[in-house]
């Protein structure tokens, strides 16, 4: 498990070399075994995203129009929203396409042209699905890590790996 801390203040010494997360915050490991978010300042990240939030924490260091149009960095709620859902389903593999979303969100995606399930994780946290299985396309919104839409999705997600 690794924690995520946004205070500059809480950082800590520990044994590991911490990454900083845009200007104001850090990953670290830690032993920990469960996935409590305490608040906004502290995201608990399991090793089997240890990747994912790489790749999230990357993403957020994004230059202003990155991508020619003014996009921005992915947000820091966005980054906790993400780790939130897939941490709290213990999720490992398969692994999702992961790329930002303009507007400093993210977007993930597994499956193919044919057969895809996306999440899509807005600046703010709201998050979105979409599950497109052979033709026919389903639009979910999930409101927590408890949803059964987001097991639904994840269940596809699975499946089309």
């Amino acid at each position: 498990m690794a924690n995520v801390v946004t205070d500059p203040h809480q950082r800590s010494e520990i044994n590991s070399v911490w990454t900083e997360f845009v200007d104001c915050g850090v990953i670290y490991p830690t032993t920990q075994s469960s996935i409590p978010i305490a608040d906004d300042n502290v995201i608990n990240v399991p090793p089997t995203l240890t990747w994912l939030a790489t790749e999230l924490f990357e993403m957020a260091n994004l230059p202003v129009g990155w991508n020619s149009y003014g996009g921005i960095a992915v947000t820091f709620k966005a980054v906790a929203e993400v780790i939130r859902l897939l941490g709290s389903v213990g999720w490992d593999e398969p692994r999702p396409t992961v790329s930002p979303m303009a507007r400093g969100g993210v977007h993930l995606e597994w499956g193919s042209d044919d057969d895809s399930v996306e999440i899509n994780v807005a600046s703010d946290g709201v998050t979105t699905a979409l599950i497109d299985i052979n033709g026919e396309m389903q639009e979910l919104s999930i409101t927590n890590a408890q949803d059964p839409n987001l097991q639904g999705v994840l269940t596809w997600a699975y499946k089309l790996g």
